[in-house]
């Protein structure tokens, strides 16, 4: 139970600054019309820890031009307590241009369970996606 909690905590003590960061992209959805194409973009999720409180946030890296909307939603639940709490923002980003548009932070203790996704969108349709799991 214990050592998914821990593993997790491992990447984050191995990753510079005690941060640890997950990006998934997925491909981008093309426009209704067909004629122009959805911006592309990465998900990323950041999580430091320290003292017990786990930073985490939801930042969007723009592949290409334009308006994106990122939310961030996580669930934990364990000896440390129950939460579930989403935040979101938007982003007008360059090709290149990276932007945070999500951040809480949460207490964590071994042997809780922590889920984080994170879903980028642009013009209404899902264009990538993170995601964090640990287990007790």
């Amino acid at each position: 139970m214990r050592a998914a909690f821990c593993l997790s905590l491992l990447i984050m003590a191995m990753a510079p600054a005690g941060t640890a960061s997950f990006a998934q992209s997925s491909s981008p959805v093309p426009a209704t019309d067909g004629a122009t194409p959805m911006p592309s973009a990465i998900g990323a999720i950041d999580v430091s820890g320290e003292d017990g409180t786990l930073r985490i946030a939801g930042r969007i890296i723009g592949l290409s031009a334009g308006e994106y909307e990122g939310r961030i939603t996580i669930e934990k639940s364990g000896p440390s307590g129950r939460i579930n709490t989403a935040q979101g923002g938007t982003a007008k980003l360059a090709a290149g241009e990276t932007a945070v548009v999500a951040t809480t932070s949460v207490n964590a203790s071994a042997g809780d369970s922590l889920s984080v996704r994170f879903v980028v969108q642009a013009g209404g349709h899902e264009i990538a996606s993170a995601q964090v799991l640990t287990q007790r």
